[in-house]
């Protein structure tokens, strides 16, 4: 019985030292297993931003060179564009010369009849009243005209043809015509120039205005996806941190769980090993009282065959150990058993 619960300690022992091992190695094998897993997604994000980042870059960059595109067919047909615009303009110009010499030829007709009329109604010959007179032509008015409205008598010093006089009035008209149309042809290039610089100015503004708000566009995404992935970092650490406390609650759980059935394991088999060691002295404390009635009902001493065999053993010890006839009887000679007897039966009754 001694060996068996040996054993079965050692068979406990050993079992024990198995699963604590088991238990040691399986939390090794958890941790690597979560760090790598953790290095993996960290890897995973890592080469995700990357690539959102060159997306974005690459996005930028197609953006940027249909803008450019845009730009060049604009600078393309721009010069269509003002050719249109000159065209309208030059017909708006030509549409104003056929007015205004509309305007000169009634102004021409009404000049010769003003003036004609003004001969009908002088009764003496035609005189421009001074040299200023003549001068004062060149503005659109004649001598004639000037001396009726003024309604003084005019001086008869110069006399001349009223032929002469009207081609001298065609001619001021013609001179005034020829400026006004230098001057409205100035008009006209000065607008095209004009157009010319404002259209250029404005198709470089507005270039140059929009590829400062794509450059705008650059720098606020990348800050934006930056914040963005900075904060998708920041989580995915939180969560591994806590996936990393779950995990040592749960080896830390593991272990006092297992601590505690090696514990009540080991308890359990000194409880088991007590009771088949009180069973075991039962059976045998059974096993004498059931010898000493079998004896007793056959009629047999115990005690003085215990005794006899005492001395025989003790004068077989002082003469050689072999005993003689005259060793002694089976009894001390009082008929009573030895002490020791009793002392040997009782190591085997249950406490």
């Amino acid at each position: 019985l001694t060996q068996y619960i040996t054993l079965e300690q050692k068979a406990n022992d050993e079992m024990t030292a198995l699963l604590l091992d088991q238990h040691t190695k399986l939390e090794e094998l958890e941790l690597t297993q979560q760090k790598q897993v953790r290095e993996l997604r960290l890897n995973q994000l890592q080469k995700q931003h990357e690539a959102e980042m060159n997306n974005h870059h690459q996005y930028i960059e197609r953006t940027k060179a249909d803008l450019l595109k845009k730009h060049v067919l604009e600078s393309k047909n721009l010069p269509k564009h003002l050719k249109q615009r000159e065209m309208q303009i030059r017909k708006q110009f030509r549409d104003a010369a056929r007015i205004q010499k509309k305007q000169f030829k009634l102004l021409r007709e009404e000049r010769i009849k003003a003036y004609r009329r003004s001969l009908e109604l002088s009764s003496g010959p035609v005189s421009l009243g001074s040299s200023d007179s003549v001068t004062n032509n060149a503005s659109g008015s004649s001598g004639a005209s000037s001396t009726e409205r003024s309604g003084e008598t005019p001086e008869l010093a110069v006399s001349f043809n009223p032929v002469q006089d009207e081609r001298q009035i065609l001619d001021n008209l013609k001179l005034e015509e020829k400026r006004k149309q230098a001057d409205l042809e100035a008009q006209y290039k000065k607008t095209i120039s004009e157009l010319h610089k404002r259209q250029n100015d404005k198709v470089d503004s507005s270039q140059l205005r929009e590829l400062e708000e794509l450059e705008k566009r650059r720098i606020e995404g990348i800050k934006q996806l930056a914040n963005y992935q900075e904060n998708q970092r920041r989580e995915m650490l939180k969560q591994q941190q806590k996936e990393r406390l779950e995990l040592e609650n749960r080896i830390r759980s593991r272990k006092e769980s297992l601590e505690a059935a090696v514990k009540r394991n080991a308890e359990s088999a000194k409880e088991e090993s007590r009771k088949k060691t009180r069973h075991l002295m039962e059976r045998h404390a059974e096993a004498l009282r059931a010898f000493d009635a079998k004896t007793r009902s056959l009629g047999i001493d115990n005690a003085a065959v215990v005794g006899v065999s005492g001395r025989m053993y003790g004068a077989g010890g002082g003469n050689g150990g072999s005993p003689g006839p005259s060793g002694g009887s089976f009894s001390s000679g009082s008929g009573q058993r030895p002490s020791d007897w009793r002392h040997s039966r009782a190591e085997f009754l249950p406490s």
